[in-house]
């Protein structure tokens, strides 16, 4: 699967040709020749009742329709308005021909919402149908767009998805919205559709960092070919790349970074099991560090008790060269400093229970977290 994201101004955008027009829900020309498009153009918008372009079946809670949407004080004109209060589909009926293997396509097109308000998201689910009038039951999802974005005046989010995952014997292409929440509406615009051949390496997408500390980061991404892929980092100010082999979508590396350092990031995709090389890099990410971090002991275990002492030990984990033990029940408490990472406690009551934690100085007003407690009988 592919879902490559772009931002693309409508002014920006080839008028491409309208299809031809047909009756609705009736059999419409295969699709044999490729690239493929359809813009909407040729169709009147904004009518009552709505327009319903020739060669695509809706079904759902709102029919879809070709509208415009006054965004700002802008416009979109003739898209595809996919407005609706429920899951809704729009299934184009033009069949890919047998002479094209779908698993060798991707579709691109335009997306937008039109309405700047989180609970009215809606996902966007893109794939194929068997059935081009009813596609609830034999419908294959590919991809998902999700929390498509806010169209301004004259832009809209610029989506790839390929097929080089199905290997069903549908033929229709499908779209199917679905809000959210149960109670949220879908506000979405589609425009500029283009079906073209897919065979390349497809690049990772969405690389992001999701976790950062002061030493490790963790990143994410939208992959569409199994295996190995290289994720690399630097430092902004240096030239050499780190690489590093991965599987998934998901890393993290521990302990590999400096303290309060810009990094960036970038990913790309072995293929050459399937197409004798490595995808392009995708786009590449910034993130910095956090300053050192006041880390939290480890391992604190007791190492010696008596009647009325009891010796204690822990891990540093940090470069704190202080720690503070504190020992506590009902009618005790008390919190000792200690200079090194053991610590014996004395003048402790016979056959009482204690429970101990311990935390990390690293200054005046730099402490980490304290410890889970243990509990201890002298």
């Amino acid at each position: 699967m592919k879902l490559k994201v772009r931002y693309l101004s409508l002014t920006a955008v080839m008028f491409f040709l309208p299809l031809a027009v047909g009756a609705q829900d009736k059999p419409c020309d295969p699709i044999y020749g490729l690239p493929w498009w359809e813009d909407f153009q040729a169709y009147p918008h904004n009518t009552t009742p709505p327009t319903e372009p020739a060669c695509w079946h809706f079904q759902g809670t709102n029919e879809p329709s070709i509208g415009s949407y006054n965004i700002n004080n802008g416009y979109l004109t003739c898209v595809l308005d996919l407005y609706s209060t429920g899951e809704t589909w729009a299934v184009l009926q033009n069949p890919f021909d047998t002479t094209l293997t779908v698993n060798h396509m991707q579709v691109t097109f335009s997306a937008g919402k039109s309405r700047n308000d989180a609970a009215l998201n809606s996902d966007l689910i893109i794939g194929i149908c068997k059935n081009p009038t009813n596609p609830v039951g034999n419908f294959t999802p590919l991809d998902t767009v999700l929390a498509i974005p806010y169209c301004s005046p004259d832009t809209m989010a610029r989506f790839t998805v390929d097929f080089a995952a199905y290997n069903d014997t549908g033929r229709y292409f499908c779209f199917l919205t679905k809000p959210l929440l149960s109670s949220g509406v879908n506000f979405l615009a589609i425009d500029s559709i283009v079906f073209d051949f897919n065979d390349h390496c497809m690049t990772p997408q969405n690389l992001r960092v999701h976790f950062v500390t002061d030493m490790s980061a963790s990143f994410a991404w939208h992959q569409y070919h199994s295996g190995v892929a290289q994720l690399e980092y630097k430092r902004v100010s240096d030239t050499a790349w780190v690489s590093n082999n991965v599987t998934g979508c998901t890393h993290t590396f521990n302990g590999v970074f400096s303290p309060n350092t810009s990094y960036m990031a970038r990913l790309r995709q072995d293929c050459s099991a399937a197409y004798n090389g490595w995808s392009d890099w995708s786009d590449t990410v910034y993130f910095t560090t956090d300053t050192v971090r006041c880390r939290m002991p480890q391992d604190l275990m007791s190492t010696d008790i008596s009647n009325t002492t009891a010796s204690f030990h822990w891990t540093s984990g940090g470069t704190a060269t202080q720690w503070e033990l504190h020992v506590f029940n009902s009618s005790y408490d008390r919190t000792f400093t200690a200079t090194t990472n053991s610590y014996t406690v004395t003048g402790l009551t016979h056959g009482t229970n204690y429970r101990v934690t311990v935390r990390s100085m690293c200054d005046a007003s730099n402490t980490s977290e304290w410890t889970d407690t243990i509990m201890i009988t002298t």
